[in-house]
């Protein structure tokens, strides 16, 4: 089911199966989010959870057992409860089942609250433990953005950080399907902006596995138009977009959690940024998205 958000600026809808974003307009009806294509990538703004990205040979071990979650996760694939709606809120729910104690055995409540302010989206993560046990998971949104916004084509377009990035950027090792922490890129130089190239992304997404901002903008070099993008208590952030295949738009993924790294083990519990929470404890997340 398609629910549509409204406000005096904007429009937005978001798709129920996956809680997915899957359109932010402005009142010329200028379209901000990539618009599914199976040329490139039949997704918008997928949710990921409980895991990000690839498992070492597609499984991870939790309490000593083997269990194979899917890339991303499998709420993506779960049709969500619509739990609250008005014109311009909504707020959906996917709680653990007899099929996800199959692929991750801990009971758990996934809350998504799409919130339209004017011209703006704030999208709220709450997850809850709902276990008799204390558990881990990862958490990460996907959001892929149309570029151009507006004129221009994609390399007139640029990654403007809200704070320099001082870090290295770990390279994806395509042949053995991890995430290399030993072989490394400076894209930022100290400084807080990435030029993009396509030939950034040909050995997949460029991953900041640590980051100073909370905030990033996707915007043109030649007219400044583009989106503000807010990730508020996400302690990685990624750029992808396919690789060699010069599509039209970007994904912007704020993380906790990632995919396998070279310097890590199977054992869910130590991935690398994995969250914790003990029995009836919860954490929220925020991303908000504002068009400029």
């Amino acid at each position: 089911m398609i629910i549509e958000l409204q406000s005096d600026s904007s429009t937005a809808k978001i798709e129920t199966f996956g809680a997915e974003l899957i359109s932010l307009k402005d009142t010329l009806g200028e379209e901000y989010m990539w618009q599914k294509d199976a040329k490139y990538w039949l997704k918008c703004s997928p949710v990921l959870f409980p895991t990000i990205g690839n498992l070492r040979n597609g499984v991870v071990k939790i309490k000593g057992e083997n269990y194979a979650i899917p890339k991303h996760g499998f709420c993506k694939d779960k049709e969500f409860k619509v739990m609250h709606q008005s014109k311009e809120k909504v707020i959906l729910n996917c709680s653990y089942d007899e099929d996800t104690l199959k692929l991750y055995p801990y009971k758990f409540s996934l809350t998504m609250a799409y919130t339209l302010i004017g011209s703006e989206i704030e999208i709220g993560y709450t997850v809850l433990n709902l276990d008799e046990q204390p558990i881990d998971y990862c958490i990460g949104a996907h959001p892929a953005f149309n570029v151009p916004i507006g004129e221009g084509c994609f390399e007139d377009f640029c990654l403007e950080f809200n704070k320099n990035e001082d870090s290295t950027c770990p390279v994806y090792d395509g042949e053995n399907l991890q995430i290399d922490v030993n072989n490394r890129v400076d894209y930022t130089k100290g400084g807080n902006t990435i030029q993009l190239k396509y030939s950034n992304f040909d050995s997949d997404a460029i991953i900041f596995d640590t980051i100073n901002s909370d905030s990033v903008k996707l915007k043109s070099i030649k007219t400044g138009r583009g989106v503000q993008f807010d990730f508020v208590g996400f302690n990685s952030i990624a750029f992808w977009t396919p690789t060699k295949s010069s599509a039209p738009f970007i994904c912007l993924e704020p993380w906790n959690g990632m995919a396998v790294r070279s310097d890590e083990g199977d054992d869910f519990e130590r991935k690398y940024g994995v969250k914790h929470l003990d029995i009836n404890e919860q954490h929220e997340y925020k991303i908000k998205i504002i068009p400029m």
